[in-house]
């Protein structure tokens, strides 16, 4: 037990409770190297001078700090000679360092020098102030910012803001009135549209039915010829057409045509031609043959002259061996004999003369050619929707390869089989297969 006389002097001294002294001597005691059991016989008077002067030096430095002093260090005369005394001391004076770190460190962030190292050491206080360096830093950048951007400029003008937004509030009911009538126009026209295309998919699927009952679904059985097509039309109906004439159970003809165009309105054009050419291939069968395509012209000026469509087209007459044929401004005609294969033309090598027709063209004298066909013989006909298909990099098929790929088809091979091997090569050129424009393709050949 600590000697209470001694707790009461060192009270009395120091201006202490009783409570205080005893708990400040208590804990001094344990920083001295003897066991605290026996140290009631510890000097008195030695406690008492060194608590006061911890305690002097204590006040004297609080003193100083309040009346912002930067304090001096705290020395002990050189008659005391307790180590406790010596280690509490140097923790005064290394706390009095860290107090001038860290006041100095303060004043460098009040002047604006931000970017000052703080001290070291890892206490709260510190970890404090570095987070307020930060929140400065910060700060003065989002300063700097609304400086540069005179963010404050924008708000100089707070009441004409105020009365725009006012001005625009009061007219949005206006403006959400007129979006939801025009709203409602929409949904009327949107209503209106999907009827028309309703009615529209309806008559194109009409159209689609007629013309194909009007043109033959299958190819015409003939003692003297075999007979394969592949008509394909972009969109539906379609602006080719072709047709195969027939007396006495055998084959008398054959044509294909070309409209300009499109769609419905040149599908309808077709029917009207496909029955005007059938007519006039009739009319003069027993005539003489030239007649046919000037009949086929003045006919379809009245028919369809005041429209801006147009046809091209061949037709062939079969007499038996021999084979005449007109050409209206169409792709040629090839013959393939054997592996050879060559367009059907003059004898001087030109093109068969032959205007197109319709758009009030005045009728002309078209160019007849005639050539004797043998057995085993092969006539291909077809629109320029064969013809001219491009592949995936835009290149056109075009004459040149057709020509070789119909000579390089087996000369043994039926009509059918002959126009199977032109479709592969022209989807394996394409590398798909759909067309571009309507297609058409007829293969005839000679039975042995």
């Amino acid at each position: 037990m600590i000697n209470k006389k001694i707790i009461q002097e060192i009270s009395v001294k120091a201006g202490l409770a009783k409570e205080t002294t005893e708990m400040v001597i208590r804990e001094y005691l344990k920083n001295i190297n003897s066991p605290s059991e026996g140290n009631e016989n510890i000097r008195g008077e030695d406690i008492v001078s060194a608590l006061t002067i911890v305690i002097n030096s204590a006040t004297e430095i609080i003193e100083q700090i309040l009346q912002g002093e930067n304090p001096g260090p705290v020395k002990i005369p050189e008659s005391v000679t307790e180590d406790f005394l010596f280690d509490f001391t140097e923790n005064i004076n290394n706390g009095i360092i860290l107090y001038k770190n860290i006041t100095d460190y303060i004043e460098k962030l009040a002047s604006g020098n931000l970017d000052t190292n703080p001290p070291q050491g890892k206490t709260k206080i510190l970890w404090a102030m570095k987070k307020l360096q930060e929140e400065l830093k910060q700060l003065v950048k989002t300063a700097e910012y609304m400086a540069a951007e005179n963010i404050s400029g924008h708000f100089n003008n707070i009441n004409s803001l105020s009365a725009a937004f006012h001005f625009i509030a009061t007219h949005l009911d206006k403006s959400f009135d007129k979006i939801n009538s025009q709203k409602r126009e929409l949904e009327k026209a949107n209503e209106a549209l999907i009827r028309a295309n309703t009615m529209e998919a309806r008559d194109m699927d009409m159209a689609v039915t007629v013309q194909r009952s009007l043109m033959p679904d299958s190819p015409p059985r003939s003692s003297k010829w075999e007979i394969a097509y592949f008509f394909k039309p972009m969109a539906g109906v379609s602006g080719d057409f072709y047709d195969f004439y027939m007396d006495n159970d055998e084959l008398s003809g054959v044509s294909l045509f070309d409209v300009s165009g499109h769609g419905i309105s040149s599908a309808l054009i077709s029917m009207i031609a496909k029955w005007i050419i059938y007519q006039s291939f009739h009319k003069f069968f027993n005539k003489s043959f030239s007649n046919v395509p000037l009949e086929i012209s003045r006919e379809l000026n009245s028919a369809i002259g005041k429209s801006d469509y147009y046809l091209t087209g061949v037709i062939i007459k079969f007499e038996d061996d021999l084979i005449r044929y007109i050409n209206a401004s169409h792709p040629d005609i090839y013959i393939k004999k054997n592996d050879t294969v060559f367009p059907l033309r003059k004898s001087t090598g030109e093109l068969p003369a032959g205007m197109l027709f319709g758009m009030n063209i005045e009728p002309v004298v078209y160019d007849e050619i005639s050539y004797n066909i043998e057995p085993g013989d092969f006539i291909l006909l077809y629109t320029d929707g064969f013809s001219e298909c491009c592949n995936l990099t835009g290149a056109d098929y075009g004459a040149v390869k057709l020509q070789k790929s119909f000579s390089e088809s087996p000369s043994t091979a039926t009509a059918q089989e002959t126009l199977n091997f032109l479709m592969d090569n022209i989807y394996k050129f394409m590398g798909k297969e759909t067309f571009d424009d309507d297609c058409t393709v007829i293969v005839i050949k000679k039975h042995h």
